[in-house]
This record gives structure tokens, sequence and C-alpha cells, in this order.
């Protein structure tokens, strides 16, 4: 017979009284970090997309911004944007 069961609303229910007290959700502290693995091999290239649009990058420069035209996303250099009069 089991002494310690879950309900079906994950409550925790003992089927037989115990002389020690069950607690839930005590953590201890972390261990020590173990070395890191080997790195695995690159993936496969895939296509460049953000939400299913394509990203097409050209003449890029310094200070670039990432754009959405409605199509596929491009890269817009600063000097081209423009406030919208909302400041």
């Amino acid at each position: 017979m089991d002494i310690i069961n879950i309900s079906l609303n994950n409550n925790v229910v003992v089927e037989k009284p115990v002389a020690y007290t069950i607690t839930t959700g005590v953590v201890g502290p972390p261990g020590p970090q173990g070395n890191t693995g080997p790195q695995g091999p690159q993936g496969l290239a895939g296509e460049a997309v953000i939400a299913g649009y394509s990203v097409t990058v050209s003449g890029l420069a310094s200070d670039d911004l990432l754009s959405f035209n409605g199509t596929n996303w491009t890269n817009t250099q600063p000097t081209k944007l423009t406030e919208g009069g909302n400041f």
C-alpha cells in the first residue's frame, strides 16, 4: 500500500499517517558547476526569415536598422528615418 499518492488535482494525499513531516517545494543549494561539454556540429544553413518573411541585407553599414516593408525585412540607414510626430 502506498503511503503517499498524488490526487487528480495534484494535491499530496497521505494514505497512512506517518511519524515524520512531509514537505514540498524545499530546494537545497545548487551543486558545483561541471565542465562544459564539447561543442556540437554546425547546423545546416537555412533561409533567413523572421515571422515567415525573408531577410534581405545589402550594403550593410554601421548603425543600420532592420525594417519591414510589408513583404520582407531589409536593412535601412538611420539617416533615412524620420520622426513620426509623436514626440
